[in-house]
């Protein structure tokens, strides 16, 4: 608790800042656009650094893992703001979610703790970070709450896309379906975690690679 708690309240309050647009025009008068990205990766290793040596779980490799990745928030400090290049920053954003490289790289002290969930806020809210700021790109109303639009567009868009995937996952025998024993309050309540926390991961993913008309 001593090791993870500050780093999760940092993250937390980088999570948030990357959110709240006073924080971001805040940033974005840093001058050149270098200091910019250089205050977001360090951001981005801030709570690693404190979360490791907290726990003793400290790693050369994982540090530089970590650095490595981080150079994302340098992407339009470097490069030119064109959809060849926001094609490839997505590319690349993506690429540590796919590949779960996150794991290898916050080790927990116990087992009973996920410690990479620090590496997917983190990511996540880089992301953000450097398309608003950097990228300077405008999606509109932007917070933590969708809309009701927005409700119905994601509501559309998983109904369209889980009935395709549950089928390719029966049909690979990758998943099986069997009803769980227990009263049914236990059962509900179950179902509606699990939901609840598939949902809030794609809701993440959504707030980086959506634009609002």
């Amino acid at each position: 608790m001593w090791a993870t708690l500050p780093a999760f309240l940092l993250e937390a309050v980088f999570y948030l800042g990357s959110i709240f647009k006073e924080t971001r025009t805040w940033l974005s008068q840093f001058r050149p656009a270098r200091m910019q990205a250089a205050f977001l990766w360090f951001s981005a290793l801030a709570p690693y650094l404190l979360f490791s040596l907290s726990a003793g779980t400290f790693e050369r490799n994982s540090f530089t893992c970590c650095r490595a990745y981080a150079v994302l928030a340098f992407w339009y400090a470097l490069l030119p703001r064109r959809v060849a290049y926001d094609i490839g920053f997505l590319i690349v954003a993506a690429a540590p979610l796919v590949s779960r490289v996150f794991g290898r790289i916050y080790h927990s002290p116990d087992e009973h703790l996920d410690a990479d969930i620090l590496g997917h806020l983190m990511w996540i809210r880089l992301g953000i970070a450097v398309l608003l700021i950097m990228r300077e790109w405008d999606p509109g109303a932007f917070g933590l709450w969708p809309r009701m639009r927005e409700w119905r567009i994601g509501t559309l868009y998983y109904l369209i896309f889980i009935i395709p995937v549950v089928l390719l996952a029966l049909g690979l025998h990758d998943v099986r379906f069997e009803l769980r024993a227990g009263p049914w309050w236990q059962v509900a309540g179950s179902a509606l975690e699990h939901f609840s926390e598939f949902y809030g991961r794609g809701a993440q993913r959504r707030i980086v690679f959506s634009r609002r008309d």
